[in-house]
Formats: C-alpha cells, sequence, structure tokens
C-alpha cells in the first residue's frame, strides 16, 4: 500500500534592495501571497538571515517536533473503519495543531517586546514578562538610543530585521521555557543570526546579545553576551551558510 508523503512547507522572508519587507505579492487574483523564490528571482529580493539559516539542520528542534508526532500518534484514537493514509494524516494535523500552541505563548511574548520598545501599546496580560525585560536590559547596558525592528539590505545579498539595537548593541529576543538560566542559550545558530544582523547594520565591533525570557516562570529573564571572539566566529559560520545557501539555490542578489 503507499503511504502519503508529509512534505514541509518553506518559510521565507524577503527584502528588497532598500531593506523594505517584502514578504508578500500579489497573486493573479488581486489577493496577496507569500513571496517565493521565483519572485525574489524576478524582483532581485534578498533573503532574511533567518531563512538563509533555514539551511542549517536543527537536531534538537527535529527531535521535539519528532516527540510530538509520536506523543500524538500514542493518545489520538483510531477511528473506526479509518485507513493508515488518513490515520497518518491526522497525526501529523495533530502533532502540529499541540505544537502550535505549545510556541504560541513565546511568540505572543516577543510581540509584546517588539511593540514595548517601539512605544506602542501590547497585551497588559504581557506585562511582567515585558517589565521584566525592560528591567534586565536597562541594568546590563543602561540607557541607549535604541532602535526596534529596523530591517536592513546588504550589498552581500541578504536581508534582515533586528529585534533590538543601539550604536554598537544587537539585541535579539528569545522566548522558551527554561528555568534555570546556567542551561539556556549558547547555541551556535543565536550567534550567526546577531553576527549577521550586527553586519547588516554595518556595526563595527558590535556587542551582540540574546535577551532570554522564560515563558515557564514569568518574569525570569536570562542575558547572555557573546565574546568578541564568538561574534567572528558567529559571522564567520554565517558567512559560510550564506555562500551555501546561495551556490545551492543558484541565486545571487545584485548588490
Amino acid at each position: 500500500m503507499e503511504i502519503k508523503q508529509v512534505t514541509p512547507a518553506e518559510s521565507t522572508h524577503w527584502y528588497d534592495a532598500d531593506g523594505n519587507p517584502a514578504y508578500e505579492v500579489q497573486a493573479k487574483d488581486g489577493s496577496m501571497r507569500p513571496t517565493t523564490l521565483r519572485d525574489a528571482r524576478k524582483l532581485n529580493l534578498r533573503p532574511s538571515v533567518t531563512t538563509i539559516l533555514g539551511i542549517l539542520a536543527k537536531p534538537g528542534l527535529d527531535a521535539w517536533k519528532q516527540n510530538q508526532t509520536i506523543d500524538a500518534a500514542l493518545t489520538l484514537p483510531r477511528l473506526e473503519g479509518e485507513s493508515l493514509d488518513d490515520f497518518k494524516v491526522r497525526v501529523i494535523q495533530d502533532s502540529k495543531e499541540q505544537g502550535r500552541k505549545a510556541s504560541q505563548l513565546g511568540t505572543d511574548i516577543h510581540s509584546s517586546l517588539d511593540k514595548a520598545y517601539q512605544g506602542l501599546p501590547y497585551d497588559p496580560e504581557h506585562d511582567v514578562y515585558v517589565k521584566a525585560v525592560q528591567e534586565a536590559v536597562f541594568l546590563k547596558y543602561g540607557d541607549q538610543k535604541w532602535i526596534a525592528e529596523k530591517s536592513f539590505s546588504h550589498p552581500l545579498g541578504f536581508g534582515g530585521k533586528i529585534d533590538l539595537a543601539s550604536e554598537n548593541i544587537v539585541i535579539d529576543f528569545k522566548t522558551t521555557g527554561f528555568t534555570d538560566p546556567k542551561k539556556v542559550g549558547g547555541y551556535d545558530e543565536h550567534q550567526m543570526q546577531l553576527a549577521g544582523y550586527a553586519t547588516g547594520l554595518c556595526i563595527q565591533h558590535p556587542i551582540l546579545a540574546n535577551v532570554y525570557a522564560s515563558t515557564t516562570v514569568p518574569g525570569l529573564v536570562h542575558i547572555l553576551e557573546y565574546t568578541e571572539e564568538e561574534a567572528k566566529r558567529g559571522w564567520e559560520m554565517f558567512a559560510l551558510c550564506l555562500r551555501l545557501w546561495q551556490v545551492s539555490k543558484g541565486y545571487f542578489p545584485n548588490a
């Protein structure tokens, strides 16, 4: 019996030569749809830093997704007369829904943090998280002329949007269910992401930091600042990923 295959959807973000987001394009029927690589080739768009890093294997995330799928298969009741193909599809859908619910709080908190630093109203239910992050950032870096949600485009052929930056500091917010600050962060991908942002903003000798907000312990915040050597290493790794992405896609946006 042939088993239906489930293929992952590709999520990409694009930016034009001026650094403006180009996440969507107009479809033939006049509606808006997500921008594709084919559109990017026509419009000379740049892939985002996170799109570039999407080329990397993510064993930790993959293992989490596998566990979600296994849990769904073990707990989801089989319907009477349901074929194996249909059951498989329901298992995948259920595991994705459970994963979506698990990550939604983090996504919402991140959105509130972005709005708070832009001076915009945010969900008051997230006030404990926002105030804790703002206090931790102030205690670490003092008064800064922060710029939030700034997008950019770099001549090397990539773009992006940062969470928070000042003259020489680049910060990226991460929301995760940690309880012990000693056991959170330090991932190569996070270093590469920040290094890509710093280069995109043309910041020399940047201070790179992840600000982790716990989704399980409201108010718990951990700031992980990378050394200069780690920042250089992050850029070297990102540059290799950028080259790999461009060669594998056969797409080299013009400067």
